[in-house]
């Protein structure tokens, strides 16, 4: 069995969020994207201070 790597870009609301959840759903391995680990890191933390405040 060989070990293949995809890359998947386009554009905003190209459709590549909707395209990544159909092949996780469908069974496929997916990486997480790497550009939206860092935004939701930041909304989380920045949520946290918000409640604390």
């Amino acid at each position: 069995m060989s070990n293949r790597h995809v890359v998947i870009t386009g554009g905003p609301g190209s459709g590549k969020t909707t395209l990544l959840d159909s092949l996780r759903e469908a069974g496929h391995a997916c990486v997480e994207e790497a550009g939206r680990v860092p935004c939701r890191w930041a909304t989380s933390a920045r949520a946290v201070r918000s409640s604390s405040e």
